[in-house]
C-alpha cells in the first residue's frame, strides 16, 4: 500500500475510526528515539528554533538543555533530531 492508498482509505473513515487512527500516529510519532544524550532541535515558536541535548525522557516530556544552559521541558511530539 502507498501513500495515496493510505490517504485514501483515511479520508473514508468514519469519526470514531478516525479518531482511533490519529491517536495511534500520535503515539508513533513520540516513540521516536530519544534517549539521553541526544541532540534535538524544537519550535519554540516567537523564539524560533531551539537545539540542545536531551538531558532526561520522561513519559510525555524530555528535558533539554542548551548550548547557552537554559532547560526546556518539551512535550515529545515536538522534539526532532537534529543530527
Amino acid at each position: 500500500m502507498n501513500v495515496y492508498e493510505v490517504m485514501t482509505a483515511i479520508s473514508k473513515l468514519k469519526e470514531k475510526d478516525f479518531q482511533e487512527v490519529r491517536h495511534f500516529i500520535l503515539r508513533m510519532a513520540t516513540t521516536v528515539d530519544l534517549h539521553t544524550g541526544k541532540n534535538v532541535k524544537f519550535d519554540a515558536k516567537s523564539r524560533g528554533i531551539i537545539t540542545g541535548v536531551i538531558m532526561k525522557v520522561n513519559q510525555k516530556t524530555v528535558r533539554v538543555r542548551t548550548d547557552s544552559g537554559v532547560v526546556w521541558n518539551v512535550h515529545k511530539s515536538l522534539v526532532q533530531s537534529a543530527d
